[in-house]
């Protein structure tokens, strides 16, 4: 993904992001090194002139491409997330337990009830655990 920012006037700013794959990050890559080497567009053709300081800028900044890193609020996002399907197989587990130990059917509803789930978190996990 590339960001950029275009000021259209004091206080109107437009955020735009271009989502590229790798190669196709290479290749463009590649072909902004064809043109820094040529120079052809740049250098000799008078209407690149007032270009040339853009096309530089943007050839420094594709070099200098950053990774987006995850940070710490989305990883324990993620990992409260886990603990919590954790915790409710858990439930549902002793629940058909219990179930079965009292001879009465396995249906969502009877899981929920016993384990203290709402419906659709039973309806949701127990196929994976029958």
């Amino acid at each position: 993904m590339i960001y950029f920012d275009k000021v259209e006037s004091d206080t109107k700013i437009k955020h735009y992001r271009l989502d590229l794959d790798y190669h196709e990050y290479d290749l463009m890559l590649k072909m902004l090194n064809e043109l820094k080497l040529e120079k052809s567009d740049f250098e000799s053709d008078g209407r690149f002139e007032d270009r040339k300081p853009v096309a530089h800028k943007f050839f420094k900044k594709v070099q200098n491409i950053k990774q987006i890193e995850h940070g710490k609020k989305q990883t324990a996002t993620r990992q409260a997330n886990r603990s919590k399907i954790i915790e409710s197989k858990k439930k549902i587990n002793n629940a058909i337990n219990l179930l079965r130990l009292e001879c009465r059917e396995i249906t969502a509803y009877n899981v929920a009830q016993t384990a203290g789930i709402s419906y659709n978190t039973a309806k949701k996990y127990l196929p994976d655990i029958n």
